[in-house]
């Protein structure tokens, strides 16, 4: 029961940010950004889309008013580990339903359209927080901002794996499928 009275309160804290002005968050970004840290910590990978919520509203309303010397320790180090967790739950959720997968099966269709969608989102968010660290005037120092790169090489190797994976076994079915004909 905790669990759940805590995402109400997530919740109505996230609707009452995301009515906010770039000033607004801005003033409260002292207050409110470690709420929603731990907010994006405590949220379970079943929740994906409360997560990823909570990561855009992160990277589109706060991050803009984040300092580099900030950015790791207030930010990244507590936003992107999580990140990169619910992004490899999605992709595991994709590779133990896409066998199923038919033209007929439209909920599963759905299902599959919104994981992808949220790991777009996922990417987005990560982008964001590139081109923030690339409007410094001078290129940082990686130590300062040591979780992004880290975090995006494991989206990428992921990404790309799943990719190789999934291309061998269309090419074995292919060649399958022609050695019958």
């Amino acid at each position: 029961v905790p669990a759940f009275i805590m995402s109400q309160t997530d919740t109505s804290l996230l609707d009452e940010v995301v009515q906010w002005s770039q000033e607004t968050c801005r003033q409260e970004l002292k207050s409110v950004l470690p709420k929603l840290t731990i907010s994006s910590q405590t949220s379970c990978p079943s929740l994906w889309d409360d997560h990823i919520r909570t990561l855009k509203i992160i990277t589109d309303m706060f991050l803009p008013h984040i300092g580099l010397s900030e950015l790791e320790d207030e930010c990244f180090s507590k936003i992107l580990p999580k990140a990169v967790t619910v992004f490899h739950s999605m992709m595991k959720e994709i590779i133990d339903q896409v066998g199923r997968l038919s033209s007929q099966n439209t909920e599963l269709c759905g299902f599959l359209r919104n994981i992808l969608q949220g790991m777009m989102q996922i990417i987005d968010a990560l982008s964001t927080c590139v081109r923030h660290v690339g409007s410094f005037e001078e290129a940082p120092d990686l130590e300062a901002i040591r979780s992004l790169p880290t975090c995006i090489l494991k989206v990428l190797r992921e990404t790309f794996q799943h990719c190789k994976v999934s291309l061998f076994s269309l090419l074995r079915v292919i060649k399958f499928s022609s050695s019958i004909i």
